[in-house]
């Protein structure tokens, strides 16, 4: 997917600091120390970062471009596994990212954030956070919520900011990421961090709607959802619902046993009207777990569309264009 890699034209001061504080490098145009290499019994990873601009107006916010490329085995063709933008809390400023992936395949992503011009807080100080992901979570996100390892409470001093941030794996347990970063606290200091992720006993979550679809819909429709066990323990005999544009509410229990980090769909037995050509619908659903640890991804919602049966139209002139035009253009 496309994003903008360059601040300034690729100038060395692009991140203002707050309280009109001299602008900082953004350290644009380089993957970020460093690119991991790790092999599974099941495929190679290759991990790395650089920075982008997630604002692209005069007003800058820099976010955090990351991949994940694997191959099945070695000497196999590269592929792009999952792609994402990691942007920091309160639209602040997100660069200097290092990333690691333990053991398990949990990914980590430590980084400096700042304010932005963007943000409500105007007054955060360059500081050391991470954030991450578990194998099983979905592609293209970090899950976990930031965490501040420290921080900042005065602006760095000049342009030059400390580009020698490190994440890296303890060889004693190949789970333990440890991030040293740099910023300013009481002077000007080099910082490491620890942290372990690690799956809660107890958390499931819907991931996706996967029926009905767009098309010519009926007035009994089945509604199909996937269920993720998010947590180490299994969970059993839990109640999910759907709602149809904010109507009643429809709640059912899965009977069964959903195993830790495993998938299942379910189908509700009671089915929706979605008959009504040319209109959309919002479909959410939920699941209700009694000692669910992460209720924040309980719920997903999805837009569905009863397509008209007749409906073509024109979505663009792509020719001809602005320019020096002639007498026999092509339209």
């Amino acid at each position: 997917t496309s994003f903008n890699a360059v601040f300034d034209g690729g100038s060395y001061n692009n991140l203002a600091q707050p309280n009109n504080g001299s602008s900082i490098d953004a350290l644009q145009t380089v993957i970020m120390n460093q690119a991991v290499f790790r092999k599974f019994s099941t495929h190679n990873s290759a991990i790395f970062n650089f920075v982008v601009d997630v604002d692209g107006s005069e007003a800058k916010q820099a976010g955090i471009r990351w991949y994940e490329m694997r191959q099945a085995s070695d000497g196999d063709p590269w592929e792009i596994y999952q792609e994402g933008t990691y942007t920091a809390p309160d639209n602040r400023h997100a660069w200097m990212g290092s990333m690691s992936i333990d053991k398990n395949g949990n990914i980590s992503l430590g980084y400096s954030s700042m304010s932005s011009p963007n943000s409500a807080d105007l007054g955060v100080f360059v500081g050391s956070y991470f954030t991450g992901r578990f194998f099983s979570d979905p592609l293209g996100q970090m899950t976990v919520e930031e965490n501040v390892i420290m921080e900042g409470d005065a602006n760095i001093l000049g342009i030059r900011y400390g580009d020698y941030s490190k994440m890296d794996i303890d060889p004693s347990d190949d789970v333990t990421f440890w991030f040293v970063n740099e910023l300013m606290n009481n002077g000007r200091k080099n910082i490491a961090g620890t942290f372990v992720l690690q799956l809660v006993d107890s958390d499931i979550g819907v991931t996706a709607i996967t029926a009905p679809v767009d098309g010519t819909l009926t007035s009994t429709e089945a509604i199909t959802i996937t269920i993720h066990n998010y947590s180490q323990n299994d969970a059993s005999n839990f109640d999910v619902s759907c709602q149809i544009d904010g109507g009643a509410v429809v709640t059912e229990t899965f009977s069964g046993t959903l195993n830790s980090l495993a998938s299942v769909d379910y189908t509700f037995s009671t089915t929706a009207d979605f008959s009504t050509e040319g209109e959309s619908y919002s479909i959410t659903a939920s699941t209700n777990l009694s000692n669910d640890e992460q209720t924040s991804n309980d719920s997903f919602t999805t837009i569905v569309k009863h397509l008209y049966q007749h409906d073509v139209g024109i979505t663009a002139i792509t020719a001809p264009t602005s320019g020096t035009l002639g007498a026999t253009e092509t339209v």
